[in-house]
């Protein structure tokens, strides 16, 4: 229970940074970023179970040393991209102008979380 915490809270300070740090980010306070958190990891772990089959697709891909980093890679990029354009869709108070802020700020997000999260 706590690390579930701890992740989402980590999940919510990095959403407030890359709303500082990306221009096309907003979100309007830092209790906005905690329902922010939320509604993303619920969507996260709720659109994972419909995604992971894709998974099977990919294998083939995946048993390839290079191609299966790079592919992986660009799989949970794009996934967390989609679920990212999701929760702004979803929450008012959370705002991405345009789809370069989005692939800009997910990226960023994804740096920021795994950097906070290996610092457990």
């Amino acid at each position: 229970m706590t690390s579930s915490i701890v992740r989402l809270l980590i999940t919510a300070v990095s959403f407030w940074l890359v709303s500082r740090l990306v221009p096309g980010w907003r979100i309007k306070n830092e209790c906005t970023a905690i329902v922010v958190a939320i509604v993303y990891s619920f969507l996260s772990i709720g659109l994972f179970m419909f995604v992971w089959p894709l998974a099977l697709v990919l294998l083939p891909f995946l048993l390839i040393p290079l191609a299966g980093k790079l592919v992986s890679w660009l799989v949970g990029f794009c996934f967390t991209l989609a679920v990212v354009m999701l929760t702004d869709r979803l929450i008012n108070d959370f705002e991405i102008q345009d789809m370069p802020s989005a692939v800009v700020g997910t990226f960023i997000l994804s740096f920021i979380q795994s950097f906070l999260m290996h610092l457990l």
